[in-house]
């Protein structure tokens, strides 16, 4: 009785996950200040790429090709464009399984007009790092994504 009861709680576990939920990215008083101002998709864009931002096949519906390709460089040294999207995607998200996760993100500035959005960024991680990035979005097909990363 004890096995069958012990495989219940390991069938369980392994069907709904060993937590419910997974933590969202805390955003300070001022980003959600400054996401009050903003219109409704680009809004939802931005909260959920940051609330998935340790995950790679979260926020992969968020950001274009160009970004995705340009985070790959960045984490692997990898500049032979010998990779599918799903190859970089996957060696992302080994990456991010072993690095510093998002705790907390403040939106320092945002400008935007209808073709671009630029947002100033500082972001808190595991680790007690932190830094300043400036991203740039886009409306691809209509749908605004993340498109670049600029670094200081």
């Amino acid at each position: 009785m004890k096995k069958i009861m012990w495989c219940f709680i390991i069938c369980s576990l392994l069907v709904t996950g060993c937590s419910l939920e997974k933590a969202k990215v805390a955003m300070s008083t001022h980003t959600s200040e400054v996401l009050n101002g903003v219109e409704g998709e680009l809004r939802d864009v931005i909260v959920d790429y940051f609330d998935n931002f340790d995950d790679v096949y979260g926020y992969k519906e968020y950001v274009t090709e160009n970004f995705l390709k340009q985070v790959y460089r960045d984490c692997t040294d990898d500049n032979s464009d010998t990779k599918t999207l799903d190859q970089m995607a996957e060696a992302l998200h080994q990456i991010n399984l072993k690095s510093v996760h998002l705790l907390r993100y403040d939106i320092i500035d945002l400008k935007s007009d209808e073709d671009q959005v630029k947002l100033h960024v500082h972001r808190d991680f595991s680790h007690n790092s932190s830094n300043n990035i400036t991203y740039i979005m886009i409306k691809e097909n209509g749908i605004w994504k993340f498109d670049k990363i600029l670094r200081f």
